[in-house]
């Protein structure tokens, strides 16, 4: 259960106390909205992960592309 890495899906929006954020720093304690990817079974807090689990972001590689230009 623990030490697995789990592809939730794609970051939907960022909030703290009901305003939007583009970016949440590390430390924040934010409400984010994650969608499943199409045709995967969605991963579920409680069962697949809950609040001692560390989240991370996986870097997309079209924004190193766009970083380049």
């Amino acid at each position: 259960y623990k030490n697995v890495a789990y592809h939730l899906g794609r970051i939907a929006s960022i909030e703290l106390n009901h305003r939007s954020l583009d970016v949440a720093w590390k430390g924040s304690q934010v409400c984010i909205k994650i969608v499943p990817i199409q045709d995967e079974t969605p991963k579920m807090y409680g069962r697949h992960f809950d609040e001692n689990d560390t989240l991370v972001s996986k870097e997309d590689d079209r924004i190193d592309e766009l970083n380049r230009t």
